[in-house]
């Protein structure tokens, strides 16, 4: 069973200490991936899809903070993501991305990293199972008119030109062999720092009524 990609939604608050928007997932062996970019330094957000919590599964170390939460077998339908923090109000940006085809439990593999100012930025992570999909999260900070995927990626959301962060959630894959695979962003006009959170996923294989991954 290949992984496929199902739907993707965005929404932010431009100062505030909750943000709820909706997404609907469907499909079988489903994954739910969430990025959030934060506007503050400090690490104090939680995240739920119909009321069931979400595992944070990165989070960048420092600066303005980048996550990527997850869900495994999400509930189809139209349903509520709330984001949460405990700390003062900033602006909060979400994206959802769904998606079929995963073997269920976690990501097999997570890296974060923050990239010094610069007009890019990139990252690696090595998967482990033949046709994993990779998804990338970014936080950039200033204010940039234009955010662009590298080459190879796929764009799910983005936001750019907003005066509270610059934000973008992408994918790549199938990877068919395991290794290296980078995901990476430009931006202009202005030189920034960023935060970013990528995770890697493997398919799952049907045999009667279960799925299992795929490793060679």
């Amino acid at each position: 069973m290949a992984i496929a990609f199902n739907a993707s939604q965005k929404a932010l608050v431009a100062s505030g200490t909750s943000l709820t928007f909706s997404h609907t997932c469907a499909g079988s062996n489903l994954m739910l991936v969430l990025g959030v970019a934060y506007q503050t330094a400090s690490d104090d957000i939680t995240a739920t899809y119909n009321s069931v919590s979400m595992t944070k599964s990165a989070v960048t170390a420092s600066g303005a903070r980048d996550y990527i939460f997850t869900l495994f077998a999400p509930s189809t339908g139209a349903n509520n993501i709330v984001i949460s923090s405990s700390g003062a109000a900033a602006t909060i940006q979400g994206m959802s991305a769904s998606y079929t085809g995963v073997v269920q439990g976690n990501p097999e593999a997570t890296n974060t990293g923050v990239i010094a100012a610069a007009s890019s930025a990139s990252l690696s992570i090595t998967t482990i199972a033949a046709n994993a999909w990779v998804v990338g999260s970014i936080n950039i900070g200033d204010n940039q008119t234009a955010v662009d995927s590298n080459g190879g990626q796929t764009s799910r959301q983005v936001y750019e030109a907003n005066d509270n962060g610059e934000s973008a959630l992408d994918d790549k894959g199938p990877t068919a062999t395991p290794g290296s695979v980078n995901i990476g962003w430009s931006w202009s006009p202005n030189s920034a720092a960023s935060g970013i959170c990528l995770a890697s996923f493997a398919p799952a294989i049907r045999v009667g009524r279960r799925a299992f991954p795929i490793w060679l």
